[in-house]
């Protein structure tokens, strides 16, 4: 077995067990609000996902507020018409807003909100180069994340339209052991694997803490109109796991050689470029509209990528090993792939309307050209259209216990991925979402 071999094992062994991730923002929304108005939130931001589409809102906050849901994501999506094997995304939330009272009113507001994937508080994947994949759909690392922000309305004329706000979003540490399973493959020139020739560790595993600031202000003009602008900085997150093997190579006849390799396992696997939002909205009585523009940096995109370092000193203190190794041994790491992105601008509109005293709907659009320009792995991508509804009742005191309201949401999407040549295969697909959650507002 050759030692080529042993690091293409250990790189699947990185993606052994993990799953498909979405960015939540950018395809479903951090609520199911966000999502049944497509994202186009800069403009209203009144609830506490505005630490992340637009801090400076949290001041519209009428009460403490207190919200939770779960999302499911489906991705259907495809290769030449073969539906790839992704597993659905399920994700929850908690949201916690506290307005101040006083001489502060509508003036000062703190928020906290936390995401958590289902399942698991670390979850990661890469893949091979002959592996098809949708790049900004896939292949992320998702962590516990945290976000925490205030905002501050001027309290003095001729600014007192004005609020500012900002955020840091955490990504939380995670120290413990993860483990894997990897098969080998048959051969250097097969995807075959042999389960009887495995590699089965137990790595210690420590992702720091990372924090990322968002930075927001709104201005209201008259009664109705509402004009926000906010960005969003880089999220970058890598990842390096020290390994240690004994790893048992046969030789000719039944004879075999131990080998000690001390190596490092470099993941890097989540890459959110930086990003401006404009937006707007129009509120009345019972309609909402609300418009958004998004610049995106993709031009500086780092897709998901993993590569085995080995301890090259250690083996060169040992010369028999390299002699065993021989020209078979590369050492290399995988090779990165070739790929350009451009930078984009999302539009999004989201429109509301209050049919009943206790009923609102709510439908959103958004179209995303595609930021990949050219790749020569089967990474894909194609431009997007989404469709998103939603509804929300509201009960004022409900069950008499409560001096507030609650209210039930609940959104649908369908991110259509439109067909798109790369490389040779036909790129299309959905991404089908379901967001509900409830919110209680202590008035």
């Amino acid at each position: 077995m050759s030692a080529r071999t042993i690091m293409l094992a250990m790189v699947i062994a990185l993606a052994s067990g993990s799953a498909a991730r979405a960015d939540l923002a950018s395809h479903f929304g951090l609520n199911p609000r966000t999502m049944g108005l497509a994202g186009a939130y800069t403009g209203v931001a009144d609830d506490v996902t505005a630490l992340y589409y637009n801090p400076a809102g949290l001041v519209q906050l009428k009460g403490m507020t207190a919200a939770a849901g779960i999302l499911f994501g489906a991705p259907l999506l495809n290769e030449d018409g073969a539906r790839l094997d992704m597993r659905r995304e399920t994700s929850w939330y908690l949201h916690v807003g506290i307005p101040f009272t006083g001489k502060l009113k509508d003036h000062l507001a703190l928020g906290f909100s936390l995401n958590i994937p289902w399942g698991s508080l670390f979850s990661a994947r890469v893949y091979r180069k002959q592996d098809p994949y949708f790049v900004l759909y896939d292949g992320s690392v998702d962590l516990l994340q945290l976000r925490v922000g205030a905002a501050f309305r001027i309290p003095w004329k001729p600014l007192s339209f004005l609020s500012f706000g900002a955020s840091i979003q955490v990504l939380a540490s995670v120290v413990g052991t993860i483990g894997f399973y990897a098969p080998f493959q048959r051969g250097e020139k097969t995807n075959d694997f042999d389960s009887d020739q495995r590699l089965e560790a137990n790595l210690d595993l420590d992702v720091p803490t990372e924090g990322f600031v968002t930075v927001g202000v709104m201005a209201r003009i008259g009664e109705h109109f509402r004009v926000g602008a906010s960005y969003r900085g880089r999220q970058f997150i890598g990842v390096e796991i020290p390994v240690k093997l004994n790893t048992r190579l046969a030789l000719a006849g039944n004879s075999a050689i131990n080998l000690p390799v001390d190596a490092t396992a470099i993941l890097r696997a989540k890459y959110y470029p930086q990003q401006v939002s404009l937006g707007g909205s129009f509120r009345s009585k019972r309609w909402l509209v609300a418009l958004d523009l998004t610049w995106v940096n993709y031009a500086d995109y780092q897709v998901p990528f993993a590569r085995i370092d080995l301890d090259i000193e250690r083996l060169i203190r040992d010369p028999g090993v390299l002699i065993f190794l021989g020209p078979d041994a590369t050492l290399l790491a995988p090779r990165a792939p070739k790929i350009e992105f451009s930078n984009m601008i999302v539009p999004r509109l989201g429109v509301e309307y209050t049919a009943l005293d206790w009923l609102i709907v709510r439908g959103g659009y958004f179209y995303e050209h595609s930021p990949l320009k050219t790749t020569d792995f089967p990474i894909y991508d194609t431009d997007k259209h989404s469709f998103s509804l939603g509804a929300r009742a509201t009960f004022l005191k409900p069950l008499g216990l409560l001096p507030g309201r609650l209210n039930i949401d609940v959104s649908l999407t369908d991110i259509v991925y439109i067909g798109r040549d790369i490389l040779g295969s036909r790129a299309s697909g959905h991404v089908l979402g379901l967001f509900t959650g409830v919110e209680i507002t202590l008035l």
